[in-house]
């Protein structure tokens, strides 16, 4: 079912319809009043969502959505709760420039008084990645997945329901990406062909560069330029996405090429767009979101990864009240100036400590690079060698072969396409024909759940 639909079959037919959308209207309020009803609205979700009959705490990354949870949560609770905080270990970081979540978490749990348990995550990410893309049953290849299970696994030490952060970016305007369309939109100003030249000649003097501070902004800068020629639309789901759409070809084996000529990727996600092309151009973006990102991506691996975990997450902030506020505040309240979720964060002021409010957006994800380039490396030349490639009869050999030189030259970031391609390759030797668990991870799971 897409979402929001739900059918019913019967005599031989199944008849759809669509029992929920995401409504944009807005809200005659002023910013003060907004960010108090903001506050208010995310205390009872919280509080509705409290409810439960098994131990119940929450995941704590000191960034903002998880602090607005864990204080409406404490304020609500008649004992300490018990919270999560998971990091990797400084060498897996050694390619990623992140944040540090266990200062920003000890500082809340300081704050609000809760009983934080931290974990820093050592893998062993050969073993763990095959089980989980099992569990996954479909072709994810999110890192954040791994995150997932990883800390709902730790979680579960003292709980059965988690309460998450997912779902703010989405409804209030969090991700860089959607910075990255505002700063991109004068480009409109230009012709696609001068956009399409800046973008190569970019892109021919730029490259990632190795380890150290300067790779995650020239990562970005890389990023930021790869839709330059693009529409608004266009330029956003190349934003959100591997490839632009002239460099799959390349990918892939000619039979499959030919198949999938006429074929557009983005196409239901522009219709998403076209039926909500008289509002604002964020808006549009985030409904576009929350049709295509948000289910079929996050809330998708997160129910997948806690289950596979005996747990049960939960997300507040997708909550119908908040989705419906969120719908309701202009575009400009939640990406003001350079500050996106700024409504949240203003409703934050005062209660959670400034230096959470305003701390930049950490992410959540996986030291992908650092484990493709270390354990994983012998199995990303195993599985997509050019003989395994050849044979699968998807992907050009030369072409995977290029991505991986490049990746361990560090001359381009192809780390989120190898992934991509390795998991695609896993899912196929984990899934595709049985009909049940392999022996090894059926006895892998079975262990665990003692």
């Amino acid at each position: 079912m897409p979402a929001g639909f739900c059918g019913r079959y019967a005599n031989g037919r199944l008849r759809t319809r669509q029992y929920w959308d995401l409504r944009f209207r807005t809200e005659p309020h002023s910013q003060a009043e907004m960010a108090e009803i903001v506050r208010d609205r995310v205390d009872q979700a919280v509080r509705r969502q409290m409810v439960s009959d098994v131990p119940l705490g929450a995941f704590l990354s000191g960034g903002i959505d998880s602090g607005a949870i864990v204080h409406s949560m404490a304020c609500a609770a008649t004992e300490p709760i018990d919270t999560y905080t998971v990091g990797f270990a400084k060498e897996d970081l050694e390619y990623e420039i992140v944040p540090d979540d266990v200062k920003y978490a000890r500082l809340l749990a300081s704050e609000l008084g809760v009983r934080n348990h931290e974990r820093e995550l050592r893998p062993d990410v050969v073993d763990l990645l095959p089980k989980l893309i099992w569990h996954m049953d479909e072709p994810i290849a999110d890192p954040a997945a791994i995150t997932t299970y990883l800390i709902c696994r730790a979680a579960r030490e003292r709980m059965t329901v988690i309460l998450s952060e997912m779902g703010g970016d989405e409804v209030f305007a969090g991700y860089p990406r959607h910075l990255a369309a505002k700063l991109t939109r004068p480009l409109g100003l230009f012709s696609a062909s001068s956009r399409r030249s800046a973008r190569d000649w970019i892109e021919s003097r730029l490259t990632v560069g190795g380890p150290g501070r300067s790779r995650a902004p020239r990562r970005n800068l890389l990023k930021l330029v790869r839709g330059l020629d693009q529409d608004p639309v266009g330029r956003y789901l190349t934003y959100s996405s591997y490839y632009r759409g002239d460099e799959l070809p390349g990918l892939l084996q000619p039979s499959v090429r030919d198949e999938v000529a006429s074929y557009d990727p983005f196409r239901r996600h522009r219709l998403h767009a076209e039926r909500v092309a008289n509002e604002h151009w964020l808006d549009q973006l985030l409904y576009v979101d929350v049709k295509t990102f948000l289910p079929c991506l996050n809330l998708a691996y997160t129910d997948k990864m806690s289950m596979a975990a005996s747990t049960e997450v939960r997300v507040p902030l997708l909550d119908e009240s908040i989705v419906h506020t969120a719908a309701g505040i202009p575009a400009e309240l939640k990406l003001r100036g350079l500050t996106r979720k700024y409504i949240l964060k203003q409703s934050m002021r005062g209660v959670l400590p400034d230096r959470v409010v305003s701390r930049p957006k950490a992410g959540f994800g996986a030291p992908i690079r650092s484990w493709l380039v270390g354990d994983l490396r012998p199995m990303v030349h195993d599985l997509l060698s050019a003989e395994a490639v050849r044979s699968r009869g998807f992907f050009e050999p030369r072409a995977v072969e290029r991505l991986v030189r490049d990746e361990e030259a560090g001359t381009a970031d192809n780390a989120l396409r190898i992934w991509a391609l390795l998991c695609l390759e896993l899912w196929q030797r984990e899934v595709v024909g049985k009909s049940g668990p392999s022996p090894r991870l059926s006895a892998v799971t079975t262990e665990e759940q003692k």
